[in-house]
């Protein structure tokens, strides 16, 4: 399909012909007022729950499980790098979101490698440069982005042999993935190294800060300022080895102070 074609099928399927973005459903109970009892599929009583002690042995086999399965649906930061050997490095990190922005800040953890020493490419890429650029995964490159994550030597890109392809990076010298439609230029601002109960390091909280952002115009509702998630198709983490692409998407409008309802923010 030519690139051309495949811009036309994509404009006619997520936007209108006043160029709005074509979504917006029922929210799960659109008749719900302040006040209305909620109705659970579970009774929740005492006895519904088990309980999972951090602090005993036998459960911190699972404790990996449960958060990738219990903490759905994670966004994914599909993060590049480039090592002082100039040897560049893209790998998907789900422990990732954004934190703030003033200054716009996003935080990803990097977890230890299993049965081998040394530090995961992308972490020690970021203690050498400094720098990093974070590509938001669409569903368009979703099985690519997952092919960089094999278990692959340091001295291996993984850019092309997922056969993604580059951008030039306008403030860090790190490549952005062009087939992202939403690129985030950052400079680290931060490592935290978190130890387990024995003392080793074995996962590193990344603080990072955006220092240019790049968004496809054709994801971006200039309207209402924000990018539009229908366009974007942005692919989500669940648990084990699922992942999931957008659903129904609906709007919800915050209540002002007296508890009446409120206007839509954007839009």
């Amino acid at each position: 399909m030519s690139r051309v074609l495949f811009n036309r099928i994509f404009l006619k399927r997520h936007f209108t012909a006043a160029g709005r973005p074509n979504v917006i459903g029922q929210s799960p109970n659109p008749n719900y007022k302040p006040g209305d009892p909620t109705i659970s599929p579970f009774q929740n009583s005492e006895s519904d729950f088990q309980l999972f002690n951090v602090n005993d042995e036998k459960n911190k086999s699972i404790f990996y499980k449960l958060l990738i399965s219990a903490v759905t649906p994670r966004p994914i930061a599909f993060i590049s790098t480039k090592g002082l050997d100039g040897i560049c490095n893209v790998s998907p990190y789900s422990f990732f979101n954004a934190m703030g922005y003033d200054p716009p800040t996003l935080v990803f953890g990097c977890l230890a490698r299993r049965n081998e020493t040394g530090e995961p490419d992308t972490l020690k890429n970021l203690k050498e440069t400094k720098t990093c650029v974070v590509n938001i995964i669409s569903d368009w490159f979703v099985e690519a982005s997952n092919h960089s994550c094999g278990p692959y030597d340091p001295n291996v890109d993984e850019i092309p042999l997922s056969g993604l392809t580059t951008l030039p990076s306008t403030v860090v010298d790190v490549p952005r993935i062009k087939e992202s439609a939403v690129q985030m230029e950052c400079k680290l601002h931060q490592l935290v190294p978190m130890e387990n109960d024995s003392g080793k390091i074995t996962q590193t909280i990344c603080i990072v800060k955006v220092v240019a952002f790049h968004i496809n115009k054709h994801v971006y509702d200039e309207k209402s300022g924000v990018v539009d998630t229908e366009a974007l198709k942005p692919v989500a983490r669940l648990g084990g080895d699922a992942y999931s692409s957008l659903g129904n998407i609906y709007n919800l409008a915050r209540p002002n102070k007296d508890g009446s309802p409120g206007k839509l923010r954007f839009g």
